[in-house]
């Protein structure tokens, strides 16, 4: 209801023009809303060529129309949620078989999204994951949950905070601090 009204008054002068347009933003409203579809049933890369078409035809629409504004910022956040969707089907892949290629898709995936969702707690969860299972690196597995730790701290779900002291308390018993790793199991 938000991007198409139930009711449309179109004025009888300049009616071929209005149709136009209303045809024109229809159509992209339609094809914006497939990809939604689409990426809920998970066909993720169908999902994306219609986001990418409705990007291509905003192009040549006036930008000043509310409903096109709206699309022109959903759609960069849309397309971040169809990596996100890949990059969890490679760790998963990973989770399964320990294979390489999955985890080093999940690099690839995370790396597209990092910059636009860098507060969100699953993504970087994802790229702790990803530090330390490609390279051992447990200071920057640290550096993506100490983010999480504020966000942590206010989040109402219960299991951001204990994923967090579960991820805590298992990179200090890797790195062989004991005592620190018990009092983050005992949060968690």
């Amino acid at each position: 209801t938000e991007l198409l009204p139930r009711k449309m008054n179109i004025p009888k002068e300049n009616d071929l023009l209005s149709f136009k347009f209303t045809s024109e933003w229809v159509g992209v409203v339609a094809e914006y809303i497939i990809g939604i579809a689409a990426a809920i049933s998970g066909d993720l890369d169908y999902a994306e060529q219609r986001y990418r078409a409705v990007s291509q035809k905003l192009k040549t629409q006036d930008q000043t129309f509310p409903i096109f504004t709206k699309l022109v910022e959903r759609i960069p956040i849309r397309i971040s949620e169809l990596d996100e969707a890949r990059a969890m089907r490679a760790y998963q892949a990973w989770d399964e078989t320990r294979n390489q290629e999955s985890i080093d898709e999940l690099g690839e995936h995370i790396e597209k999204i990092l910059d636009k969702r860098k507060t969100e707690p699953g993504i970087l969860f994802l790229c702790a994951i990803h530090a330390f299972v490609t390279n051992r690196e447990t200071e920057r597995a640290f550096k993506y949950l100490k983010k999480i730790r504020g966000l942590a701290k206010n989040s109402a779900d219960s299991n951001v905070k204990g994923a967090y002291n579960y991820s805590m308390a298992f990179l200090y018993a890797y790195k062989g601090k004991l005592n620190v790793a018990i009092r983050y199991y005992r949060k968690a």
